[in-house]
């Protein structure tokens, strides 16, 4: 037997739990609220994310892929994850009161940082100039908690290669039984377009979420094969699972994916040839010459659908086609709320309509030539367009910021691969760019940055990204003490 001593706190600690969970237990009993029982566990939970929360962040990047959406009342909320986002972010605030200085200065003052921050201040800002303060409200503290807990609390502990090795099978293990087990479902349907967000429920909300998810993962499959001998049980779980993603992506018949996938592709010799900067001017001038273009004369009117053509396709191929002649209803969907999207950028250019205010108003600017049968809107989406919301919702100051934050990334990103010289850190920087190459293509067509399973890789990424550049990142094993009970 091991002959251990007990420290006196520790002592104290246990006679406190046995005390509370004896009164949870009475009370429980005499007031028949058997909910009370739960209470001991509760506080528990709170010690250990306090005394450690490494633990308890690694238990939510296990849970990521495997939240679910619950709507209470008026509220949204994801669990288990976003209890545990709020959870640790105030461990966090408490342990940095007490330990000022445990996030490094280079990390902090990182033009990603910086402008992600300043970011952050401006939606705080405008609350008091929102449509509706209270809901404006409610989404800067969800971004309050997602930043500091995907990214401060992220910085500290993805910093060397075990833990990102760890961070990747929490991550694989769960998605890919997700992965597995969608596709036996969807099987079942006969992997028929009509059902295609059936087999995923109640994980995520719809396809697109699904495909998201796992293309903006797929990068990191690709890393982790560096990780492990040719012939290895690991390596081989992991060629398999690059072809498994694919047919996951393929089925998902989601075409902002299949369209990710090529362009980081395309950002993969960009980036190793120095292009990058360039693939952006050309990117930006292709963009501003067609909002001129539409907008001269009204020209945008030529693209208004035939509303007795343009449905809801049952057949993926028929579905594509569609696409490409303007008759497919998800598409020409996303362009009715595009036009209205400019419509208001008109009434409220600098501070924008809040944060979270772009569903209520949206309605009173659409055009009716450009109304489908989907236009009423039940499930209450929103621009599918995350530039244009945060344009209609945080005014033209709001957008410069997140472009700002956006060619903060990939300069940065690529200065810092393109100087690398550790073969290793290299890799890692590459596949966190490419990550974000998919991002942003799925960005262009959708706002899935205030989605914690996407969100949260999203700001992770963000976290990884600067620990590399900053020279935060140690490609051996680096503790960083995180325990308070000695504080």
């Amino acid at each position: 037997m091991l002959n251990r001593s007990i420290e006196k706190y520790q002592l104290w600690y246990f006679a406190g739990f046995a005390i509370i969970s004896i009164i949870a237990m009475m009370a429980a009993v005499v007031l028949r609220e058997f909910l009370l029982l739960v209470v001991p566990f509760l506080i528990l939970f709170a010690y250990i994310t306090f005394i450690d929360f490494k633990k308890i962040f690694f238990l939510l990047i296990f849970l990521l892929p495997l939240s679910v959406e619950i709507q209470i009342g008026s509220l949204g909320t994801d669990l288990p994850t976003e209890p545990l986002i709020v959870a640790l972010m105030f461990a966090f605030f408490l342990l940095i009161a007490a330990r000022p200085n445990l996030i490094p200065y280079p990390f902090l003052k990182h033009p990603i940082i910086v402008t992600l921050l300043v970011h952050l201040a401006w939606m705080a800002f405008i609350i008091m100039h929102a449509e509706n303060t209270i809901v404006s409200l409610k989404f800067v503290l969800a971004k309050t908690w997602y930043i500091v807990t995907f990214v401060f609390v992220g910085g500290l502990i993805l910093n060397n290669v075990d833990h990102l090795k760890k961070f990747f099978w929490l991550i694989f293990i769960p998605l890919s039984l997700l992965v597995i087990q969608t596709l036996v479902r969807f099987a079942t349907y006969g992997f028929d377009f009509e059902f295609v967000n059936e087999p995923m429920f109640p994980f995520f909300r719809n396809h697109v979420n699904y495909a998201a998810m796992i293309t903006i993962f797929y990068p990191f499959i690709f890393l982790a094969a560096t990780w492990y001998k040719k012939g290895s049980f690991k390596r081989r779980i992991i060629q398999f699972a690059k072809v498994l993603y694919l047919v996951g992506i393929y089925f998902s018949y989601t075409r902002a994916c299949f369209l990710a996938l090529f362009l980081a592709g395309v950002a993969y010799v960009v980036i190793n040839y120095r292009l990058l900067a360039w693939g952006f001017r050309i990117g930006v001038a292709v963009l501003i010459g067609a909002v001129a273009y539409l907008s001269i004369n009204n020209n945008y009117l030529q693209l208004a659908p035939d509303y007795s053509k343009t449905i809801h396709h049952k057949n993926f191929a028929d579905h594509l086609t569609a696409t490409i002649e303007l008759q497919d209803v998800s598409s020409m969907e996303r362009v009715y709320r595009w036009v209205s999207a400019f419509h208001m950028i008109q009434d409220r250019p600098i501070t924008g309509f809040g944060t979270g205010n772009f569903y209520p108003y949206y309605q009173r600017y659409t055009v009716s030539d450009f109304q489908t049968y989907t236009s009423d809107n039940e499930e209450r989406s929103t621009v599918h367009n995350y530039f244009l919301l945060t344009l209609v919702e945080q005014g033209i100051v709001g957008l410069l910021l997140f472009l700002g934050l956006t060619l903060a990334i990939f300069h940065y990103g690529e200065k810092g691969y393109l100087a690398e010289k550790d073969k290793q850190k290299r890799q890692i920087i590459l596949t966190v760019m490419l990550s974000m190459v998919i991002i942003y293509t799925n960005l262009m067509l959708s706002d899935l940055v205030e989605v914690d399973k996407t969100g949260g890789l999203f700001f992770m990424n963000v976290a990884l990204l600067v620990n590399l550049l900053v020279g935060n990142f140690s490609v051996k094993e680096k503790k960083v003490e995180l325990e308070t009970k000695n504080l």
